[in-house]
């Protein structure tokens, strides 16, 4: 790939340069999930530029992309190859690798208790806040004095700060054993929640990733700086989609919570007359429609108007902690802080329709300007239906580029809907 001006990308290959074979690449950055990255090269030059020790699953991917020519390109992605895939006609051959960061391993790893137990860890119940119970899990999983039976060893990323937590989150999470991703997601749905890796290279632990805990707050306002604008302003928006989604839609959300005393009654449950649902966005989600008659009831304004104009659309989630037919008498405790928050951000993002924006800049709108997770202004001129604009959080972008050109950014997705909140 010929060296461009402005930002250029750097691709090494199992610590083998091979920049000037990328037909094609891009990275995509994701917040809350593992990132990815994927070049193409040419079959005969990549084994001939390898000989026998041609790279396969397994191996590991460098993407570096310097945005000012200098000598000290930025590494943007660090990751295993997870699929390697061959295509060859009569005339050319191509390799495709993708790679994803380490936290793709959280999906292979089982929540575990200190001691390694995972058929009934009490991690969330004696860990109070999220970011403490994700912390407590990684750390059970590469336990080295539990290895092998007890606990899997490294997960390759190197721990570098954990937020102390705001809001409580102890509870008893279902269906024991779960994943270490599985109860990340579901701490994430809280709002309360955050996990960001920096790829690094190599440390001495061989350790590919560095890790970052907040309390769901990752991420810097730069709306008054980075604009991307459609029809509009800077008009660096070259193609959109804006969906307004009704479909999964709930505007009287019940949370039954195991374990079962008999047919017909649930250990404890969670509705919009929990005397518990104390947080923000706040109050219960009961009526009066008139704000002005209700303090602090966001969510009761937000379902009552929903009901009204969507008609009533009811969900009923199970949470079985322990499982069925168990005597109520018995001293279970289901703990409800983290069902109530969830509830809370469950509720406030269903209770009307879903809002997803997707732009994709224009080719010459500066990369590297912003990250997952900061605000940025999107708008939209008044001939797209009305029109948008608002401060609205990044979670996921991806930047690509081919022979004949620079990397560029692709397409966003940001939406404002979590940050109610």
């Amino acid at each position: 790939m010929s060296t461009p001006q402005g930002t250029i990308a750097t691709v090494v290959l199992d610590d083998v340069d091979i920049t000037d074979l990328a037909l094609e690449g891009s990275t995509t950055r994701r917040l809350n999930r593992p990132s990815q990255a994927t070049i193409k090269v040419p079959m005969q030059e990549l084994a001939s530029r390898y000989g026998t020790m041609i790279p396969d699953a397994g191996s590991y991917l460098k993407v570096y992309y310097d945005a000012h020519a200098s000598t000290m390109p930025q590494l943007f992605h660090h990751g295993r190859v997870m699929q390697r895939e061959v295509t060859a006609d009569q005339n050319n051959g191509y390799v495709v690798f993708n790679s994803q960061d380490p936290m793709e391993l959280w999906q292979w790893r089982p929540v575990r208790d200190p001691d390694g137990d995972f058929s009934d860890p009490d991690i969330v119940a004696f860990n109070q806040f999220a970011p403490q119970i994700l912390h407590a899990a990684l750390t059970a999983s590469e336990n080295p004095l539990l290895i092998p039976s007890l606990a899997e060893g490294p997960l390759r990323l190197r721990i570098n700060s954990v937020a102390g937590g705001v809001i409580d989150m102890t509870g008893a999470p279902t269906d024991w054993p779960m994943t270490i991703m599985e109860l990340f997601s579901l701490l994430v749905s809280t709002g309360e929640l955050d996990a960001v890796v920096t790829p690094i290279e190599f440390d001495a632990s061989d350790n590919y990733g560095q890790l970052d805990v907040f309390n769901g707050n990752f991420g810097n306002d730069l709306h008054s700086t980075v604009k991307f604008q459609y029809g509009m302003g800077n008009f660096n928006v070259q193609a959109l989609r804006w969906n307004r989604d009704m479909t999964n839609m709930v505007n009287k959300l019940w949370y039954f919570l195991g374990p079962k005393c008999d047919q017909q009654h649930w250990r404890a449950n969670v509705q919009g007359d929990d005397p518990g649902l104390t947080y923000p966005p706040g109050g219960k989600s009961v009526g009066p429609c008139d704000t002005g008659s209700v303090t602090n009831n966001q969510i009761g304004v937000e379902t009552c108007h929903a009901r009204t104009h969507f008609d009533v659309r009811m969900l009923i989630k199970i949470w079985d902690a322990v499982g069925d037919n168990t005597d109520c008498t018995e001293s279970v405790v289901v703990g409800h802080e983290l069902y109530r928050r969830l509830w809370q951000c469950e509720q406030w993002l269903s209770a009307q329709p879903l809002e997803l924006v997707h732009i994709t800049p224009t080719r010459d709108t500066e990369i590297l300007s912003f990250d997952i997770g900061d605000l940025v202004l999107v708008e939209a001129v008044g001939d797209v239906v009305g029109g948008f604009s608002g401060v609205q959080r990044v979670y996921e972008y991806t930047i690509s580029w081919d022979a004949d050109s620079v990397p560029a950014l692709g397409e966003l997705q940001v939406s404002s809907d979590n940050e109610g909140f």
